[in-house]
């Protein structure tokens, strides 16, 4: 075939691909919106299922960060806003092309013999500089000076010390700032000195990461007042996270965050791994066990490893360790949130470290994902017994409908009921409702009246005869996979599950402080125990109070925070304030739901179409 005639057919090929791609897309869009046809059938306001018609519309609540910026602003005694003078920047800090430097000083004539000066440089420490301006001919020495002065309380150079604690603000280390002067065609610093800077930041961390902890239990006792108690019992959230997956990880850590006000109150890091264990330690040992007990003795203090067990121990021993310590600080955590992936709460029923109980909540994120598991499970193992409920015929349990009824009980169980029965009836009727048909149908529980989500139901509020289940978009389970289903949620609506969904409280928090933590303690990557303190006290001062933590970290290592650093973190801040503030919008969260059903659609129609999995371990 000649040439021409190819690239017309691959043109052509690939035209037809992206217009098979177009009309898939376009298909999706158009069944998410009938997925939510019940929504807006006859342009009333109506409400989804595992909701009540006569609940009120709640307005859209101001956002975390807004809540926690506030907090900051009325507590904190940071210093006015310092303005830089739009003629002089020479309070600011700059990357500078030392060529262009030394033309500007050729420019300037010795004042002795009249000719040109010379610049010339000499590396002292790291990306420091040693500057000189000499006569070209008499080689008089006019001026020298660093190019960075020197800590107040110590030989190191500032501007080493801003490199270190920058790269470890944007997670990428040692590694990364080399990467990075090479690309610049910089000098940068030895790793021993690296160390030295890391080594010094982590030692001011300790007071820092305690300025934290102190600052926020002040905001929540100012926020609840003391009412002449010596102890507060609050309601927190709790979770821990690992540094690496399959609960195989070194490193551990745990937040506890007070619920009402959204502040980080405690956290704890643990570590299985110390380097010098695994080095020296491990050289004393192979020559004596006597030399190496000498050794640990001096070593003791200063070990990096504060935990024995098992990885996925970590979570329950963090939680033991800041339960006890809570009441030096004034505070009792006798209502936590948990998702129950840990044995969090037994270790802590076992503990027992107040003279009242201590209850558990649920996460109702986490519940709900319960429900997709366990349908998913159903499907699954239906499968193994020859037996489809999930293929395409009508009435199956396809994956965009596992996710509509794992949202509809979501919404329920987030309802917060006032009895564990208003909660149970609120789940089922979602199911009752998607189970329905001509000959059964199951609307009992549906909420009555013309403004009812529940097309039948409203149809005979207004005197109707209630149309056809055919074709509607929210009755979509055969009655035979219903029966399947049906266990599921009789096991998942149980009394004692359900006693701690009344609340409605999730995890969302936490799971937002996990990923701050882990975008500055990169999972990739070995870490030392020293840099995820660091990192998590860092992560957690921004959580709490925006950019004020990261210029209380600054100056706590001994940099100054200028006019430039102040005015990018109120940027910064009321950025982080507006996309909240955006997210937390009706048409903002509509949209997402609408998103996540056209792509789960459209997964499902490649899926039919490629028949069947087309990726698979260990299967083809």
């Amino acid at each position: 075939m000649a040439p021409s005639k190819q690239v017309a057919t691959q043109r052509a090929k690939h035209t037809t691909r992206s217009k098979k791609t177009g009309l898939a897309k376009a298909r999706a869009a158009k069944l998410a919106k009938k997925v939510q046809m019940q929504h807006d059938a006859l342009a009333v306001p109506v409400e989804s299922p595992g909701t009540s018609s006569q609940d009120t519309v709640i307005p859209v609540k101001e956002s975390a960060s807004k809540r926690k910026l506030n907090f900051a602003a009325s507590s904190s005694q940071e210093k006015p806003d310092v303005e830089v003078p739009t003629n002089d920047t020479l309070s600011t800090y700059a990357l500078v092309d030392l060529s262009n430097l030394g033309n500007l000083f050729s420019e300037l004539s010795c004042n002795v013999c009249f000719e040109k000066l010379v610049l010339s440089c000499e590396k002292r420490a790291g990306s420091v500089l040693m500057l000189r301006v000499a006569c070209s001919k008499c080689k008089m020495l006019h001026a020298s000076t660093a190019t960075s002065k020197t800590l107040s309380e110590s030989k190191h150079y500032e501007i080493n010390r801003r490199l270190v604690a920058s790269f470890l603000n944007v997670g990428v280390g040692y590694a990364g700032m080399n990467a990075f002067c090479e690309a610049m065609g910089m000098d940068s610093m030895e790793c021993k000195t690296y160390t030295a800077h890391l080594n010094d930041i982590h030692a001011k961390n300790l007071v820092f990461a305690e300025k934290v902890k102190a600052d926020a239990i002040h905001t929540v006792k100012k926020k609840y007042g003391s009412g002449g108690a010596d102890t507060l019992d609050l309601t927190v959230s709790f979770d821990g996270t690992w540094h690496k997956r399959g609960h195989t990880s070194k490193h551990g850590l745990g937040v506890v965050i007070e619920t009402t006000t959204g502040l980080a109150v405690d956290f704890h890091v643990m570590s299985t791994h110390c380097p010098l264990c695994s080095t020296t330690g491990r050289t004393k040992k192979s020559e004596s066990l006597a030399a190496y007990q000498e050794w640990y003795e001096d070593h003791k203090a200063d070990c990096n490893i504060n935990h024995t067990g098992s990885s996925g121990l970590m979570e329950a021993e963090a939680a033991k360790t800041m339960w006890k310590r809570s009441q030096d600080n004034g505070l009792r955590y006798t209502k936590f949130v948990s998702d129950g992936d840990c044995k969090t709460y037994n270790e802590l029923l076992s503990l027992s470290p107040y003279d009242v109980p201590i209850t558990k909540e649920e996460c109702t994120n986490h519940v709900s994902k319960r429900l997709g598991t366990a349908l998913r499970n159903l499907v699954a193992a239906e499968a193994k017994n020859g037996r489809t409920i999930g293929g395409r015929k009508a009435g199956s349990l396809t994956q965009a409908k596992m996710n509509l009824l794992q949202r509809y009980y979501k919404k329920a169980v987030a309802s917060k009921c006032s009895n564990v029965e208003e909660l149970r009836k609120k789940i089922f009727m979602s199911f009752y409702h998607a189970a329905s048909s001509d000959e059964v149908p199951n609307h009992h529980d549906c909420p009555t009246g013309v403004q009812s989500w529940c097309f039948w139901q409203r149809a005979m509020a207004l005197g109707q005869t209630p149309p056809s289940h055919a074709g509607k978009s929210s009755c979509f389970l055969s009655e035979v996979v219903a029966e399947k289903v049906k266990p599921i949620y009789e096991r998942l609506t149980s009394d004692s599950l359900l006693e701690r969904c009344l609340s409605g409280m999730t995890q969302n928090a936490n799971e937002s402080i996990h990923a701050k933590i882990w975008a500055r303690i990169p999972k990739h990557i070995f870490v030392s125990k020293k840099r995820v303190e660091v990192g998590t006290a860092l992560s957690i001062a921004e959580f709490n109070s925006g950019s004020v933590g990261l210029h209380q970290f600054l100056e706590n290592i001994g940099c100054k925070v200028g006019g430039v650093t102040l005015k990018k973190g109120k940027k910064r801040d009321i950025l982080r304030v507006s996309k909240a503030e955006k997210k937390e919008g009706i048409e903002a969260k509509r949209r997402r739901k609408q998103i996540v059903n056209a792509r789960l659609i459209v997964e499902q129609q490649f899926f039919n179409s490629e028949g069947g999995k087309s990726y698979s371990a260990g299967n083809f």
